[in-house]
């Protein structure tokens, strides 16, 4: 995904709907102008996750092994893994991938395929072969392709690499899988996730979906001292210790169902 860190509550990106078509022409002849139609696809910035945490001030005096930005830096990567769950769980926005897209047959299948070490090879392939179909290599080219693999996934890609080829199988046997969840294989990136939607895996041309982030609150902590907090009996009291809260401001955008752009979005319909 490409990502935008702005202040503003909206964003725009635009993708051609109607293209031109090289016509026939005689020299000396006049010419007739095609029309070309671009799309405007406009995300807001209107979402947010906050995780507000409080700490005793005893807590804070009597352990030294958690402080205030060991809880702001955990805070900041939950945020990050539920940006990246609800990036996946916008698989309606993609183009379906199911068992007749592997056999090369109907397109736009979301019959369940069942990964296995056996066919991962050929669904790496197949998702390439659609995205070339739609006219998506230059786009490829430019950008690269993208697999997002649950842990068992990237563990039958693994075993595929390691039983496979010569000096890049003796590196996976070597090395494994480099820990920062990145693997180029089969000409794509490959990247592993415990965020995935049930039945979902994300793939396609990288870059093309967008995130906006909002630059006031992302990666920003605020500690509030004896914070408010709601008494049994109603009202509020202060609480004696200090709150954390950190949040996130977000929205995404996917240039919609009226961009050819919506066939470089890859929604493997998987059994699990």
């Amino acid at each position: 995904m490409e990502v935008k860190i702005s202040n503003v509550a909206t964003f725009v990106r635009g993708a051609l709907t109607t293209e031109g078509t090289p016509a026939s022409h005689a020299r000396g002849t006049a010419y007739t102008y095609q029309d070309m139609t671009v799309a405007q696809d406009t995300g807001s910035i209107n979402q947010s996750r906050i995780i507000p945490l409080f700490i005793d001030w005893a807590d804070i005096a009597q352990q030294s092994y958690v402080d205030q930005m060991k809880v702001a830096e955990l805070q900041g990567r939950l945020l990050d893994e539920a940006i990246e769950a609800l990036t996946y769980a916008n698989h309606s926005s993609f183009t379906d991938f199911g068992v007749t897209d592997l056999a090369d047959g109907a397109d736009d299948d979301t019959t369940q395929i069942a990964i296995s070490v056996t066919n991962i090879d050929n669904l790496v392939r197949q998702v390439r072969r659609k995205v070339r179909e739609n006219n998506g290599s230059e786009f490829m080219a430019q950008n690269g392709i993208h697999f997002c693999w649950t842990a068992s996934e990237f563990a039958m890609l693994e075993e595929f690499a390691q039983a496979n080829g010569f000096t890049l199988a003796d590196l996976a046997l070597k090395n494994g899988i480099p820990e920062e969840k990145a693997f180029k294989y089969f000409g794509s990136y490959h990247y592993m996730t415990t965020q995935q939607t049930a039945n979902h895996r994300f793939a396609g041309v990288r870059k093309l979906g967008t995130i906006g982030l909002l630059r006031a609150t992302w990666g920003v902590p605020y500690f509030n001292p004896d914070p408010s907090g709601v008494a049994s009996g109603g009202g509020t009291n202060s609480l004696s210790g200090l709150g954390i809260v950190t949040r996130a401001d977000y929205g995404f955008e996917f240039c919609g169902s009226t961009s050819y752009y919506k066939e470089f979005y890859i929604d493997i319909n998987t059994t699990v």
